[in-house]
């Protein structure tokens, strides 16, 4: 997650499924950071002494190159087996 923080105070994010911490900072003005989020899920951002406002962007979540050729490697051959199964009946 892409995020950026502006104001003041202490900033922690925490996972609500394990209860741990998973990013603590002091912010002073501006903090632009990628946080990388260990899984799907629910997460809680708190901010403690001060003010801050915060903006986060999700970028798109891929499968590995590996698992795209394998999907497309396996459509194709369901649609030649359709095809196929088709032209024969």
């Amino acid at each position: 997650m892409n995020s950026s923080f502006n104001g003041k105070g202490r900033l922690i994010i925490l996972d609500q499924f394990s209860n741990r911490t998973i990013f603590t900072y002091n912010v002073s003005e501006h903090l632009a950071y990628p946080i990388v989020l260990p899984r799907e899920g629910s997460y809680a951002v708190y901010v403690l002494n001060g003010s801050l406002t915060f903006s986060a962007y999700y970028p798109g979540v891929y499968p590995t190159l590996k698992v795209q050729k394998a999907l497309y490697m396996s459509i194709t051959i369901l649609a030649f087996v359709l095809a196929l199964w088709r032209w024969r009946a």
